[in-house]
Formats: C-alpha cells, sequence, structure tokens
C-alpha cells in the first residue's frame, strides 16, 4: 500500500512539472506573439522610421516654427512656404503664419507669434533686409516678435536658429541685436551637405563626433638639470 502511495505521488508530481512547463511555454509564446505584433505595427506604420533609422514617436515630432518679414516680394514669400512645407516632409512639425491663419477668419496675429514662440522646439528666423529693416525699428509684428526672441535669447541660446536664403550679405540681413550671433546659410547648406547641418541643429546633434576625455593623461618627459660645475 505504501509503494503504491508513493507511486501516485510520483505520478501526480510528475504532473504538476507538465502543468507548469505547459504555462510556461503558454507565457512565452504569448509573449513572442507581442513582439512579432510590435514589429508589425513598425512596419504598418503604427511607429515610423525616419530616413536614418531612428524609431520616431508619431506623438513626439520636433515643433519647429519659421517666422520671415513680408517682402511684398512675391518670390521671397513663396520660397518660405515652400521651405516650411519641406520640413513637413522631412517630419519636422513645421508652421509659419501663413498655415496658422488658415484655421482662423481674424487671426490675433500677435498672439499667434506669441504661442508661435513659446510652444516650439525650435524657432528659425529666416533674415532678409526687410527683415533687419522692421526689427531695428521695430516695427509692425516683425519688431513685436524680434523683442519676443531678443528677450529670450538672454536665458536661452539653443531654441533660435538664424537664418538666410543665401542671396544677401550677414551685414545686409541682420538686425543690430543680433550682430555677431551664426546665421546659417541655407543654400550653402543645401549645395554642400544636402542641409546636414539644419538637421543637426534641429535635432541637437553634433556634426563632429568627439572622443570622451581620457582618465589618463600622457607623461611628460622633463629634463633634468645638471649640478653647477665651473
Amino acid at each position: 500500500m505504501a509503494e503504491k502511495l508513493n507511486r501516485q505521488s510520483q505520478q501526480d508530481a510528475h504532473l504538476k512539472d507538465l502543468e507548469i512547463q505547459d504555462k510556461r511555454g503558454f507565457i512565452a509564446d504569448r509573449r513572442n506573439n507581442t513582439i512579432q505584433q510590435n514589429k508589425s505595427n513598425t512596419n504598418s506604420g503604427t511607429i515610423k522610421i525616419d530616413e536614418v533609422g531612428v524609431a520616431d514617436d508619431l506623438n513626439n515630432k520636433i515643433n519647429v516654427f519659421v517666422t520671415y518679414a513680408w517682402d511684398g516680394y512675391d518670390e521671397h514669400d513663396e520660397k518660405v512656404i515652400s521651405f516650411v512645407n519641406f520640413l513637413r516632409e522631412k517630419g519636422y512639425n513645421a508652421s509659419m503664419d501663413r498655415k496658422l491663419s488658415q484655421d482662423e477668419t481674424a487671426t490675433n496675429l500677435n498672439k499667434m507669434m506669441i504661442e508661435g514662440i513659446q510652444n516650439s522646439n525650435k524657432v528659425i528666423i529666416i533674415l532678409s533686409p526687410k527683415y533687419k529693416e522692421k526689427a531695428n525699428t521695430f516695427t509692425g509684428g516683425v519688431g513685436f516678435e524680434y523683442a519676443l526672441i531678443i528677450e529670450e535669447l538672454k536665458t536661452n541660446n539653443n531654441k533660435f536658429i538664424f537664418a538666410s536664403f543665401g542671396n544677401a550679405s550677414i551685414d545686409e540681413i541682420s538686425p543690430t541685436g543680433i550682430k555677431g550671433r551664426e546665421v546659417l546659410d541655407l543654400k550653402k547648406d543645401q549645395d554642400s551637405s544636402n542641409f546636414n547641418a539644419l538637421f543637426s541643429k534641429l535635432q541637437n546633434k553634433n556634426l563632429i563626433q568627439f572622443s570622451d576625455v581620457s582618465p589618463i593623461l600622457p607623461e611628460v618627459q622633463t629634463k633634468l638639470i645638471k649640478p653647477f660645475k665651473l
């Protein structure tokens, strides 16, 4: 009787082990299915893969506001619109006054500029002779936003990108308040690196990757002074 009970106990233990293994296998299958589903979602567009292969959450775009001076010169204004659309095609959530004003019939332009600057990760200022003229005299919408930009530059140097279309010299387009600051020539950037400098600024990525500082300094070779002797 004792031997029979012992044999039954061993069988029960074996069955329990099989049950545990089945559960573990079921859990592993569920985990693998979840991984495959995530991969499928990635391929179907739930997660976007950008041009360099980095996964980018669709809800975590870089917000870019582009500002400029209405020049009364249709080609310049159309070029700004085209530039904003180009940024959007490259994955940046770029906007401008002409885009935002389409959403309302009586747009408050000052409010729009304040929100555009405050709510954006990056602000690109397209400089031109007209922009310089209005900024230096604090005239109109350009003067209003320029005052905001100059004030915020005191505490945030990494938000604003001053740029030009490369059709005028730096002196011709730069307001007095930003003299000495870098102005990105978009024409040169396009021709030399396909806008790589612009993209690096928008994404806060360094173009040149320097090595980490080594904890070991090189040994300095010294020269001993011989004892004085005549």
